[in-house]
């Protein structure tokens, strides 16, 4: 049998410069998957999504772009509502609620300073042909994690 060059031959090591249009997301390498177009990502405040069945939020500056769950650790309520903003050359989300200020970089909370340090968990993004994609193998990630007090200095 001769072989269908239109079949699929599994994922595709570089993106199309497409963006998904409609349905799941689809699979460009073994761990990264294309959300959208990098000029669909506002840049004032962030995007929201679901991966792998967890909220993620996206934030972008210029053409780079964050990738942070969206749930505020402290309140439960999304982030990506939330005003990108820098502190110094820091890039930086203020939370809608409460204005709490978190590091895009770490996800660390720069202003809660009476509270326990939690942190947003932060995610491996790559922008590939202007398409946005996340690495899925560092979602659903379950290990909580905490900032020490000194980490922030």
């Amino acid at each position: 049998m001769d072989e269908d060059p239109h079949a699929a031959a599994g994922p595709r090591a570089v993106a199309s410069p497409v963006a998904p249009q409609l349905g799941a997301p689809q699979l460009v390498a073994p761990q990264l998957v294309a959300l959208c177009g990098l000029k669909h990502v506002p840049t004032r405040h962030g995007a929201a999504f679901t991966v792998a069945g967890e909220p993620l939020a996206l934030f972008r500056t210029g053409d780079r772009v964050w990738a942070v769950e969206d749930r505020n650790p402290y309140t439960g309520c999304g982030v990506a509502g939330g005003r990108l903003s820098r502190v110094g050359r820091t890039p930086v989300v203020v939370s809608p609620m409460y204005h709490l200020v978190f590091d895009l970089r770490t996800g660390a909370c720069l202003n809660a300073v009476d509270l326990p340090q939690l942190r947003l968990r932060t995610y491996p993004v790559e922008v590939v042909a202007e398409v946005v994609h996340v690495d899925v193998t560092a979602v659903g990630r379950t290990t909580p994690v905490s900032v020490p007090l000194g980490a922030l200095a």
